[in-house]
């Protein structure tokens, strides 16, 4: 072999080097993209899917809404309501404990659970309570289903 031959010969093997080299970046880099494109786009469906949406929806009625911690959260595509329950700090920076929702995100309506009276002051509050609590029960059952009647 003769001084031109390696030389030629290492000309034509840095070349595949480097074409080898570009594939490899060039796939390396693909893929970062790709990875990259998921993750956003997984950000955005979860930001804007139903589900978010009846989570914001329920999170702007309340007194903190960046102290909201769901539970048990349900979306029915059928009814359009998510189902759910929210624990969240009070106005004195307390968790209240968490409480039950139905949220509508085409009507942009929600609806907690209403508090349990404890008393009986004045005269059939604790009646009036029980009754509220029943049809909220009612509405519940009816809209957090697949199935609705």
């Amino acid at each position: 072999m003769t001084l031109g031959n390696i030389q030629a010969f290492k000309g034509q093997l840095m070349k595949k080097i480097q074409t080898n080299a570009l594939w490899v970046l060039t796939g390396i880099a693909l893929t970062v993209a790709a990875i990259f494109g998921y993750d956003q786009w997984a950000q955005y469906q979860e930001k804007t899917s139903p589900k978010a949406q009846a989570l914001e929806l329920v999170r702007q009625h309340l007194n903190d809404p960046d102290s909201a911690k769901f539970e048990g959260v349900q979306f029915f595509a059928k009814t359009h309501y998510g189902c759910g329950s929210v624990n969240a700090k009070n106005r004195m920076g307390g968790y209240v404990g968490f409480t039950q929702f139905i949220a509508n995100i085409e009507g942009k309506y929600v609806r907690f659970m209403p508090k349990e009276e404890t008393s009986d002051y004045p005269p059939g509050a604790y009646i009036k309570s029980l009754d509220e609590r029943i049809e909220f029960l009612k509405h519940a059952a009816a809209v957090c289903t697949d199935n609705p009647k």
